[in-house]
């Protein structure tokens, strides 16, 4: 591919996260992105220039047959996702992200911020993934992925309150995470709850959908689909220290976590 190929390519690719080669719904497919779908698909044994330059920015090319995602009949989807040996996704890691799910009326400090970020992102993948059974490889699943503002905020809440009482001995990091969460109140951890839901909607890992009886839920977009199947070891291993892993993981299945769980002692 030229210089102008991989152009068109990548700014399409940063643009839309997700191409198609196919109409879909509700969705417009702008000229640019049929080009560079054009290019992609004309080019699909030579892609060698291409995906050296997406190493350069972190990214990587992942595509999908639409039909193996029950999405279409027929085509291709073009997805750029984090390449796992670089830096951990810009939707949660950070500082800017941190600070948007802090509590700064509260002077909170960024180790507290990411213990947070933590049980909220444990809480999210439990809705999308345990609570249907589905594994972290399942790309396909993100169709039916939904929940709303109640279901996240209540298993959060449930899940702190479960932690009342429980007297924590040990490694002071996994105290210093119990206090944090236990130490909250509900409306507190409400208003960080939505949030968090809110910043998940705006990096493009949630989405909105109307139910038909005029509420909205939210579900998993094909994106963070790929993206979580691709890059899982490195949401769990960066925002949880090690020490507590376990103690935010009791979210999430056992079944699921177990060669999850692996993979986190990796960092």
């Amino acid at each position: 591919m030229t210089p102008y190929e991989i152009g068109i390519v990548y700014n399409q690719l940063l643009e839309r996260r997700v191409l198609y080669s196919f109409s879909v719904p509700g969705r417009n497919r702008s000229q640019a992105e049929k080009e560079a779908v054009a290019l992609l698909e004309r080019n699909r044994d030579y892609v060698d220039e291409l995906e050296g330059f997406l190493e350069t920015q972190g990214l990587r090319l992942v595509s999908h047959e639409a039909a193996a995602l029950s999405i279409a009949d027929a085509g291709r989807v073009y997805i750029a996702v984090r390449e796992p040996v670089r830096d951990v996704p810009a939707h949660i890691g950070g500082a800017a992200v941190l600070r948007e799910w802090s509590d700064s009326r509260r002077n909170e400090s960024a180790a507290d911020s990411a213990l947070w970020a933590g049980l909220l992102l444990m809480t999210m993948l439990k809705l999308l993934y345990t609570d249907g059974g589905r594994p972290i490889e399942s790309v396909s699943g993100f169709a039916d992925a939904e929940f709303d503002d109640s279901q996240f905020v209540d298993t959060l809440v449930e899940a702190i309150e479960k932690q009342r009482g429980v007297r924590v001995t040990g490694d002071p990091l996994v105290a210093r995470a119990h206090a944090l969460f236990t130490g909250s109140a509900e409306a507190q951890v409400e208003a960080r709850a939505k949030g968090f839901v809110r910043s998940m909607l705006r990096g493009g890992v949630l989405e909105e959908r109307a139910t038909g009886m005029g509420s909205v839920v939210y579900g998993q977009t094909l994106w963070s689909a790929v993206d979580i199947a691709e890059n899982f070891k490195r949401y769990a291993g960066a925002l949880i220290p090690r020490p507590i892993a376990n103690d935010i993981v009791v979210l999430v299945s056992a079944d699921e976590i177990s060669s999850d769980d692996e993979m986190i002692q990796e960092n």
